[in-house]
């Protein structure tokens, strides 16, 4: 027994010692290395610019004298000879009669719920969805000061509780609310003087009733052969608003058209009819989709770019020479430090930690930045991958190589 324990301790010394020496060589074979994980990213290719929104407009005058109160929305249609704006002898009248209006509206929606009624399948729960829905609306609109469309809705709104008052037997029927609808509708009748005089346009086309001086600024039909000058003194160009006979303007159609001035060589990598989207921060409508009309020669290390858009809507009622956001293309892949990319036998790459071994894999750069690049992440085998662990520092590295954190 006493010389076994000797034994054991030798053997247990002799292990220690080729731990100690394995260790040595694979410290003396190997480098300490810094990782990070390939994560995905997604950016933005956008810049900002200064221009002027033009359309095909007529203004629309009125002669006479009286209180105006529009037919129409800002960006409604409007047919030929369609009628656009009444004209009331005093304020007054005009609120009464925008009064009478809205009443006879009730009261016809009102026999409208209760002759509906029993007829097709019409759910509380159906009925819940579509009040929610309309009370969005509502906020948005309110919140984003659409307050023409946010009288529509809030009338809709009301429709749909006074159906669900039907519907869940809260009410039996109408009857007592349109006899007083009714009675005030007459009282009405005395404060009218006489028929409102109306406002008709000659032509179809999309009405509205802010006019600003630019209406005719220049002949459209020739935007694609002004010079980059041409276009930079229509963009700087100022008017007033216009005569005091001017009750609004009507579009010819949807089409209108963006002049900017862009970088040259940010002009240079478009062609005639790219697609962008622009972002206008002072509308509510998010993104609105431009195509590239034509780009002019660059004067000045600047080029001009007509771009034309196919869209109408309340908004857009008051914009003319907004800045804009304008985004070429939105940029998905893998970010990769630039510390990270090495060259092997002339193909870019990264090395990537897998277990103690560094591996050499191909990338392809899609974007590249001061500190950082995003890289394809569909490769496929022999190229990086998400949640890769990249090797972003260390020394002589090399494809197989034996390395430690």
């Amino acid at each position: 027994m006493g010389k076994v324990i000797p034994r054991i301790l030798l053997g247990l010394a002799a292990l220690l010692l080729c731990v100690y020496i394995v260790f040595q060589i694979y410290s003396a074979n190997s480098s300490k290395v810094g990782v990070e994980t390939a994560l995905s990213m997604q950016m933005e290719d956008t810049i900002t610019v200064e221009g002027i929104a033009l359309r095909e407009e007529t203004v629309l005058s009125f002669t006479g004298s009286g209180e105006i109160s529009y037919a129409v929305e800002d960006g409604g249609h409007v047919p030929v000879d369609g009628t656009v704006a009444y004209v009331y002898n005093s304020a007054q009248e005009a609120h009464a009669r925008s009064t009478a209006e809205r009443l006879e509206r009730e009261i016809e929606e009102l026999k409208d719920i209760q002759n509906s009624t029993g007829k097709g399948v019409i759910t509380v729960e159906n009925i819940d969805k579509q009040i929610k829905e309309r009370l969005l609306s509502v906020i948005g609109q309110g919140n984003s000061g659409q307050y023409s469309a946010l009288e529509e809705s809030k009338e809709q709104l009301l429709n749909l509780l006074n159906r669900r008052q039907l519907i869940t037997g809260k009410v039996e029927n109408f009857n007592e609310r349109i006899s007083d609808l009714t009675a005030q509708l007459d009282s009405l009748s005395s404060k009218f003087s006489g028929e409102a005089q109306t406002v008709t346009t000659t032509q179809a086309g999309f009405f509205f009733s802010e006019v600003d001086g630019y209406e005719n600024l220049t002949d459209l039909s020739t935007l694609t052969s002004l010079t980059t000058q041409e276009i930079g003194d229509l963009i700087a160009a100022q008017r007033s608003a216009g005569s005091g006979n001017a009750i609004g303007k009507v579009a010819e159609d949807s089409d209108w058209y963006y002049l900017c001035l862009l970088p040259e060589d940010r002009a240079q990598t478009l062609t005639a009819g790219t697609t962008l989207v622009m972002q206008v921060p002072s509308l509510t409508t998010t993104e609105i989709p431009v195509t590239v009309l034509s780009i002019s020669s660059a004067q000045n290390g600047q080029s001009a770019v007509v771009l034309r858009a196919n869209m109408i809507s309340a908004d857009l009622s008051t914009f003319r020479k907004q800045p804009v956001t304008l985004r070429f293309r939105t940029i998905s892949g893998l970010r990769v430090d630039t510390n990270a990319v090495h060259f092997v036998d002339g193909k870019m790459g990264v090395y990537i930690l897998e277990g103690i071994t560094a591996h050499f894999v191909t990338i392809e750069p899609v974007y590249t930045a001061d500190t950082y690049i995003i890289v394809r992440s569909d490769g496929g085998a022999g190229t990086l991958e998400l949640y890769d662990e990249i090797i972003v520092s260390g020394k002589e590295l090399a494809d197989g190589k034996v390395v430690q954190r």
